[in-house]
């Protein structure tokens, strides 16, 4: 799912409010957040193909 769709989904009217209030309580910017959610993701596809 789009960053920016997510941040209007929470209910913010533009995407610089959100990256701002997320970065505050996650300590990372949304694409930061993302782009290591994906890398673990892909980590354990890789993992599961071992099984």
């Amino acid at each position: 799912m789009a960053l920016t769709q997510i941040c209007f989904d929470c209910g913010f009217k533009d995407y610089s409010t959100f990256s701002r209030t997320f970065k505050q309580i996650f300590k990372q910017t949304p694409r930061e957040f993302k782009k290591a959610l994906n890398k673990k993701t892909d980590i354990y596809k890789e993992a599961k193909q071992y099984e």
